[in-house]
């Protein structure tokens, strides 16, 4: 397994971060820290879903898909083989704005798609199902906390592996999850421990 982050003792999602580090779906934001409350970007989740579901990314390395994807970038065959997959579309304007923080939506969605829990065919951008579906969803299934989340709320990388995780879980459990936050199971002597 990978080496500790230094930077998650006392972090909400620190069991989801470790599950994710010791499967190698991720890795140090920096040499020492996971940066769990840095937003994560559309790039970086594409990434994690492609080792998290298993799909093949071997993407044609001299054709770039996007205008603001160039071959030498190193999300190129991430986001490319999601293209290729028809897992994701770009914008009106051929980019795919690799950069931009993810929405709690995009995340629900694209996890969706990798995991084939719920039809979400893509036109535009990531998404072509309503807000409201989405939620509901997310709502009727357990995977996020009804009180914890906007979708539009841009997503950390720390609440980002629990979403993901959750995910993961409904679509092998095929049914509704039962909500206990991953966070809920840290100590609370930790959470409120002083050094």
């Amino acid at each position: 397994a990978f080496a500790a982050f230094q930077d998650i003792e006392y972090s909400w999602y620190k069991e989801s971060i470790e599950t994710l580090r010791d499967e190698w779906i991720i890795s140090w934001y920096n040499e020492t820290e996971f940066g769990d409350e840095n937003t994560l970007t559309r790039a970086e989740i594409l990434k994690m879903l492609f080792k998290m579901s298993g799909k093949w990314t071997d993407a044609d390395g001299e054709t770039p898909c996007f205008r603001d994807v160039k071959v030498s970038d190193w999300y190129h065959p991430f986001i490319c083989a999601a293209v290729a997959w028809n897992l994701i579309k770009g914008y009106d304007d051929d980019t795919f704005k690799p950069n931009n923080p993810v929405t709690t939506l995009e995340a629900i969605i694209l996890s969706n798609r990798f995991f084939g829990t719920m039809n979400t065919a893509s036109s535009s951008g990531l998404l072509n199902v309503s807000d409201k579906e989405m939620q509901a969803f997310t709502n009727d299934n357990n995977i996020a906390a009804t009180s914890s989340y906007n979708l539009d709320t841009k997503l950390s990388r720390g609440r980002a592996t629990e979403i993901l995780l959750r995910m993961r879980a409904y679509a092998t459990k095929k049914s509704k999850l039962d909500y206990k936050s991953i966070g809920c199971s840290v100590s609370s002597s930790k959470l409120w421990s002083v050094n």
